[in-house]
């Protein structure tokens, strides 16, 4: 008997320190991660991208943008360019968000109802679909509009990122130089 109580306590001490200091890392994550003490987004049941309508996230799109182009070592009449081109963008963005909460508004009034119309909810999805597309025509239009005012050895160092990033998604590896392995 008395070693199956030492083994119950011993086991209730092991049990005791894995929660705290599962709490304490817990603790130590979430001043990390910034989730306001909370799990992050993928365990409320909201997918990872729960904060896409937050007021700065066109900002924050932009800033990525930024960083992309950074490498490239613009000139003032490039960055000139470049920040018309920004502009643009960061209207399009501003205007795309408030469509997406448009848009998601009236697909959940629609769904919730208690007659939902199917016509009226693939009409609007046709549309949201038309406008994504359109807005993809846009950005490559803005894109080409930018790396055409690039000299020869920007328009070079985009060409291997784009062979980098199309090696990595189709998983030839990590070839930059358009070269492969014999």
């Amino acid at each position: 008997m008395k070693i199956q109580k030492k083994h119950v306590v011993i086991g209730l001490i092991v049990l005791f320190i894995t929660i705290f200091m599962g709490f304490g890392l817990m603790a130590i994550g979430k001043a990390r991660r910034g989730c306001d003490g909370r799990f992050p987004a993928a365990f409320h049941g909201r997918g990872f991208h729960a904060r896409h309508l937050d007021k700065d996230s066109p900002e924050r799109m932009l800033s990525l943008l930024d960083k992309r182009i950074e490498f490239l070592d613009l000139s003032k009449t490039q960055e000139r360019i470049y920040e018309e081109i920004r502009t643009k963008i960061k209207s399009r963005l501003n205007g795309h968000m408030k469509d997406r909460k448009t848009f998601t508004e009236r697909l959940q009034d629609e769904v919730h109802r208690e007659n939902p119309d199917i016509d009226l909810i693939a009409d609007l999805i046709k549309k949201r679909i038309q406008g994504m597309s359109s807005s993809m025509e846009e950005g490559l239009k803005y894109f080409v509009e930018f790396y055409k005012q690039l000299d020869e050895n920007q328009k070079k160092l985009i060409i291997k990122r784009f062979r980098h990033w199309e090696n990595f998604r189709s998983w030839k590896g990590g070839h930059t130089d358009g070269e492969k392995d014999n």
